[in-house]
């Protein structure tokens, strides 16, 4: 018997740009000079220091080590990374000596679902496993509308952040894993095809 548990909780999204099958490959090429009409990658403003999330419920110190992208910052990322646009995010998190537009680039994009209570002896009985599997159908299920619409898939490839329930909070804390394998070439034409449209 599968049961659903609501969650309360800040959920961590991982989106990696993860390029290992490619990276051998890409490394002998030859750069490619980008076409004179691609549009710039675009630039963002960062953030640094104790950054309040825009719901107030969690904030965040970064140190020295990381920065801050705003919503509508991250929305801007998400998209120059080949996504619809339409994200609802409490920000992302990308460290300094990352870029985020290159093929190895990655960031930690929050999210938060105010959607119901966890009570104690629910969360113990929680099969993440089975979560995992939900999470992976339901991403798989949306790529028919992606492709229709123009945007390559996604694959959710597991946890990049084993799930926890946090107890004292009340909050159940998780971070998926998902690659994609574009290569800088591939975003400036995604770029030039997105100014077209």
């Amino acid at each position: 018997m599968r049961t659903t548990i609501a969650t309360r909780g800040l959920v961590l999204c991982v989106i990696s740009l993860l390029a290992t099958l490619t990276a051998s490959f890409a490394v002998a090429q030859q750069p490619e000079a980008p076409a004179a009409d691609a549009p710039a990658a675009p630039t963002f403003n960062y953030q640094t220091g104790n950054i309040v999330l825009p719901n107030k419920v969690a904030t965040l110190h970064l140190g020295g080590n990381y920065r801050y992208l705003d919503p509508a910052e991250t929305e801007k990322l998400l998209v120059a990374w080949g996504n619809p646009p339409g994200h609802v995010t409490q920000g992302a998190i990308v460290p300094n000596d990352v870029d985020p537009m290159t093929e190895t680039g990655w960031a930690v994009v929050l999210t938060y679902m105010d959607d119901g209570h966890v009570d104690d002896s629910d969360a113990a009985k929680i099969d993440y496993d089975d979560l995992l599997k939900d999470m992976k159908e339901g991403t798989e299920g949306e790529n028919a509308a992606r492709k229709k619409d123009g945007y390559p898939p996604v694959h959710l490839l597991g946890w990049a952040e084993k799930p926890h329930y946090d107890a004292t909070a009340k909050k159940l804390y998780w971070a998926k894993e998902i690659p994609h394998r574009r290569q800088p070439a591939e975003f400036a034409q995604l770029r030039r095809a997105r100014a077209r449209a």
